[in-house]
């Protein structure tokens, strides 16, 4: 039987935790039982301690590790012009988290004692406990394919929609232009691809000449680098012919280079400087398109490419596929072995020609809020 140092209750918690000392390394085993009921979590404690002696041996068990150690090791190898958030948000973690085994974190332990025990109870939102979730994702994964400190990686569960996620904020062709205007010559044409493609950022800039296919007019977007982890193909419209056609030749395997080098970094500072000058985010905050303190991030140019299309007559299921967002990828028709078949999209995409040329006469330029079943909140991010 477990004494009353092992199994306990944390301060105003219900679920009961454990701590014991392991038979073999001497090292402190802690992590929670996820129950309520006193006698089930020594059900679970009993369960531990025998799983321990049964399946370990001194040959092959790994040293425990904590998640202090797990998030320390993090920051100091991770390099990102984010890592002072991640830094903050570790700190907010480790109230919990700091003494917890990492393999003890599971779904269930996130859950309740992460999500529900402490970022609900300081009142942070869905999307931003979102990210929370995603960076103990990101160390686990470390913890496992670098370091090799766990044998598996458990999935994290995502508290759900947030209200922000239904806000899908989209440019008119006079504020696009406006932004474009501000933008340097290289920048501009990066930004260009992205809304006549629909693509996301980083596979616009980190495109490829060999993702191009020149006999069948598309552009690939291989699975290892495409959001949906599968083939993506989309046809070449005139705008995206132009822009491409600027850059072959200056460098053997990526498309964007900026004085000889490959251009990968958005340069978020640059481009919120931009559009505030072109005086759009406070057209679209009056137009409810945002809130009184968002902006109008990169992305959103994703967005008013299905936004523009739509607005033309164009159904949702061909936008869906133009831009990748089909829910189901038995429905896409785009990969390598019949890469032909994008060419009966390309009607479709060169109506994003003839809108940034001011030719079609069905667009509506009216501001108004959208709401596109096929785009998912996380794709706010970029």
């Amino acid at each position: 039987m477990a004494g009353k140092k092992e199994l306990f209750q944390k301060e105003g918690r219900k679920i009961w935790s454990y701590r014991f000392t392991h038979p073999r390394t001497g090292k402190q085993v802690r992590g929670s039982t996820g129950k309520t009921e006193k006698s089930e979590a020594q059900q679970v404690l009993d369960q531990i301690k025998a799983d321990i002696w049964l399946t370990v041996t001194p040959d092959t068990d790994k040293p425990i590790r904590l998640w202090g150690e797990a998030a320390i090791r993090w920051l100091e190898e991770t390099e990102k012009r984010s890592i002072r958030t991640d830094a903050s948000r570790l700190s907010i973690l480790n109230e919990v988290m700091l003494e917890t085994p990492i393999t003890d974190i599971n779904g269930d332990y996130i859950r309740e004692d992460v999500i529900k025990g402490l970022l609900e109870k300081r009142n942070i939102k869905p999307a931003t406990i979102n990210r929370y979730v995603m960076l103990i994702q990101s160390i686990l994964n470390k913890a496992y394919k670098v370091w090799r400190w766990i044998d598996t990686v458990p999935y994290l569960p995502r508290p759900g929609k947030s209200k922000e996620g239904k806000r899908k904020a989209w440019v008119t062709p006079d504020q696009w232009k406006r932004i474009h205007a501000e933008l340097s010559e290289h920048y501009g044409d990066v930004a260009l691809l992205a809304l006549a493609t629909g693509l996301r950022y980083s596979n616009v800039a980190k495109l490829e000449w060999r993702w191009i296919d020149s006999v069948n007019n598309c552009i690939i977007i291989p699975k290892e680098v495409f959001k949906g982890k599968r083939d993506h193909a989309l046809p070449i419209n005139e705008t995206a012919r132009r822009v491409l056609s600027k850059y072959y030749g200056k460098h053997p395997t990526r498309v964007f280079v900026y004085k000889g080098r490959p251009f990968d970094r958005l340069n978020q500072r640059y481009w919120h400087a931009a559009v505030d000058k072109a005086g759009v985010n406070d057209e679209l905050r009056a137009a409810g398109l945002l809130e009184f303190n968002e902006r109008f991030v990169f992305h959103g140019l994703r967005h008013s490419f299905a936004t523009w299309l739509v607005r033309t007559g164009i159904s949702v299921d061909v936008v869906e596929e133009l831009g990748g967002w089909a829910p189901d990828s038995s429905r896409m028709v785009f990969t390598y072995a019949h890469a032909a078949g994008v060419s009966r999209l390309l009607p479709y995409s060169r109506r994003m020609d003839e809108i940034l040329e001011g030719t079609n006469k069905e667009f509506s330029t009216v501001l108004a809020p959208v709401t596109w079943s096929f785009l998912a909140p996380s794709e706010l991010s970029l």
